[in-house]
């Protein structure tokens, strides 16, 4: 019973904290706990002595008591008693609440700070306005500015990052300087350097976007139809990211099995880069390519119900495609024109299929040697529409 009156008592102090927090950021009342302890130590803002008071001016703006160190169990239940202080290193049990840091605030659940020079760390979540240094913790992080690193087991949230943004489920910020890294998300207004997540979401990226889905403002993100006479194949694609770099994904089959079956079907994955010409543009693209007829797709699901990963990854046997495409726009749309190349490398053990081996310009395509690789070229031309 005891035990459960003090958890009580506890979480009540905790309830309390937001409050007495904001209360601390705003100009108190001559009643508030802030002011009493401003009376006691003589360090209010209208102190003669205060401008005695150790520290540099951030202290003294702050009209906050300094000490060298705070200890609590909960923001409330500490030593210095009363108050909220500027203090060089900051440690709790359950909860750490202080001014302005210079040094270290950690705790084993969470901090909450007005201003962070050094580092702040906490099991679940850590809570500061700014951050000179490094925030981390277990779970999130909230802040308004970061110059460092902020770093996360779940979430970021940040007005501003100069310096990296790194989580293990998303990161959010208005406006980052350095780079974004998340497994799952990532979420800004304007990014300068790297974004790297399954998705990546920003109005403006200086820089590259790398992920399954890039949904950039100013970058490349649409849809495509081709269609490769010489072969009588076509592909629908998706690209997504930045003009500097951007993902290709993409599938075509045969006319004959248009709307039929997928007996023809070949797929790819690629890297493009895009050079703006007006309103048009030049693409570069280097991908792989796989065909997946049905007896390849009943290997592979017969290996994978095996749980035979060698035999799996033998039966991927991808082959390597060029290509370059001009885009200029048509009635809102863009219209493709566009030479590729499919490529056998017996070196790698990819082989283009027979179907693919055609070529637009010259029978049995062209061989040669590079790097001590001997290849088989197939170019052809493709004309398409983008949207």
């Amino acid at each position: 019973m005891k035990r459960i009156v003090f958890f009580l008592a506890a979480a009540a102090l905790c309830a309390r904290l937001p409050g007495a927090y904001a209360q601390d950021l705003s100009e108190p009342d001559e009643g508030s706990v802030l002011q009493k302890a401003r009376d006691q130590y003589g360090r209010g803002p209208d102190s003669p002595e205060s401008s005695e008071i150790p520290g540099d001016a951030a202290r003294e703006d702050s009209g906050r008591p300094y000490s060298p160190f705070v200890f609590s169990f909960v923001p409330g239940i500490q030593f210095p008693p009363l108050g909220l202080y500027d203090t060089s290193a900051a440690f709790g049990w359950i909860g750490s609440g202080v001014g302005t840091v210079e040094g270290i605030q950690a705790s084993g659940v969470f901090n909450l700070a007005s201003d962070v020079e050094g580092f702040q760390g906490a099991g679940v979540f850590n809570i500061a306005r700014d951050i000179e240094g490094f925030q981390g913790a277990g779970v999130f992080n909230i802040a308004r500015d970061v110059e460092g690193f902020q770093g996360a087991g779940v979430f970021n949230i940040a007005r501003k990052v100069e310096g990296f943004q790194m989580s293990g489920t998303f990161n959010i910020a208005e406006t980052v300087e350095g780079g974004m890294l998340s497994p799952v998300f990532n979420a800004a207004n304007r990014v300068s350097g790297p974004m790297i997540g399954l998705v990546n979401v920003a109005d403006h990226l200086d820089g590259v976007a790398l992920g399954l889905v890039n949904l950039i403002g100013d970058g490349v993100h649409e849809f495509g139809l081709q269609y490769v006479p010489a072969e009588d194949m076509t592909y629908l694609s998706y690209r997504t990211g930045t003009a500097a770099l951007y993902t290709v994904y993409y599938g075509g089959v045969g006319s004959e099995d248009w709307f039929v079956d997928a007996d023809s079907l070949i797929v790819g994955i690629g890297f493009g880069h895009r050079i703006r010409i007006g309103d048009g543009s030049l693409d570069f693209e280097v991908g792989a390519e796989q065909e997946l007829y049905p007896d390849r797709r009943a290997a592979l699901s017969a290996a994978a119900d095996a749980g035979d990963e060698s035999a799996f990854c033998d039966l991927i046997r991808p082959y390597p495609s060029v290509r370059a495409a001009l885009n200029v726009p048509v009635l809102g749309l863009r219209a493709v024109l566009g030479v590729e190349a499919d490529f056998d490398v017996p070196a790698w053990g990819s082989a283009v299929p027979d179907r693919l081996r055609a070529s637009s310009f010259r029978t049995g395509g062209w061989s040669g040697d590079v790097w001590g690789l001997g290849f088989t070229a197939w170019p052809k031309v493709y004309l398409g529409l983008s949207f």
